[in-house]
């Protein structure tokens, strides 16, 4: 709202403090003076003598009429600078910091050159020194067989409960078997043949397969290359003689069995043969009655 009067004379401007800052003498004698109350609504804004240039503007209490200066300052190109914080933070010391702190090599590295030896406590072995150790099974850290408890029933790197495992002759369908020194890979496939006579005067003579043909006649046949690992004889009653295994019809070195007084006898062998070698028995002695021979082979 607002109030109009008439006057008289002379026109005297005042500043705020009461200082007179003008005269004037209106024509004719009269003027209209109209007063306006600038807390009922929008109008001009009342500030300080002088202010900072290019400094930010604040209202100065809560009428929306007085105005102060600040120190936040906004340069024509729109830099900003500020004696004060930001939310709590000092952005001049912080920023001088980040500057600070992206500019020291020791502590930031371009993403090529990102590497764990840069680390602290890293060790000295690469990432390919790493990947070459883990991929090694030559036993690197040199463990004992003490150490992984060789006493124990189990598998080790080439040892079965502290027996060698020699693997230089591995092949389908050999098992592995203990030789008397080594482990060995062998075949586990075991046959036997036999021969017998049905008489008590069998002498000096070739005993008979199971087509009752004489085996030098008729010689069984070796099917792969084996080992003659056994062989046992009896008769029907206590007599001397010897039991024999021929190949080809000629005496296999080590395997003449003597049965001095006695029904039976064993012996174990450890004879290589060859597939396709002919086998027969034979019994040497006199008037024996019921001969029998058996040969126990196993394949290799």
């Amino acid at each position: 709202m607002g109030l109009r009067s008439i006057f008289e004379g002379i026109l005297r401007i005042i500043d705020k403090d009461g200082n007179q800052v003008s005269t004037t003498s209106v024509p004719g004698g009269k003027f209209a003076l109209d007063i306006f109350d600038h807390n009922a609504k929008g109008g001009d804004v009342d500030g300080p003598i002088s202010s900072t240039d290019n400094s930010v503007v604040r209202f100065d209490s809560t009428t929306g009429k007085i105005i102060q200066t600040s120190n936040v300052i906004i340069d024509d190109i729109g830099n900003i600078t500020t004696s004060g914080t930001v939310d709590g933070r000092d952005i001049d010391g912080d920023g001088t910091i980040q500057d600070n702190h992206i500019a020291d090599s020791n502590i930031h590295y371009p993403q090529s050159t990102i590497d764990h030896v840069n680390l602290l406590s890293k060790g000295t072995n690469t990432h390919a020194q790493i990947d070459t150790h883990i991929a090694n099974v030559a036993n690197p850290h040199t463990v004992t067989a003490v150490q992984v408890g060789k006493d124990t029933a189990q598998w080790n790197a080439d040892e079965i409960q502290g027996e060698t495992v020699v693997d230089t002759d591995k092949a389908t369908g050999k098992a592995l078997i203990y030789d008397g020194s080594n482990i060995v890979y062998k075949f586990i496939d075991t046959f036997c043949f036999s021969g017998a006579r049905d008489n008590n005067t069998t002498s000096d003579m070739y005993l008979r397969g199971p087509d009752s043909v004489a085996l030098n006649n008729s010689p069984y046949v070796v099917p792969w290359d084996c080992t003659l690992v056994a062989m046992s004889a009896s008769c029907r009653n206590n007599e001397t003689w010897t039991a024999e295994i021929h190949e080809d019809e000629t005496l296999i070195p080590g395997t003449a069995l003597s049965i001095v007084s006695s029904k039976s006898g064993y012996q174990t062998l450890n004879i290589d043969l060859a597939a396709g070698s002919l086998i027969s028995f034979y019994c040497n002695g006199t008037d024996i009655n019921r001969p029998h021979i058996i040969g126990f082979f196993r394949r290799r």
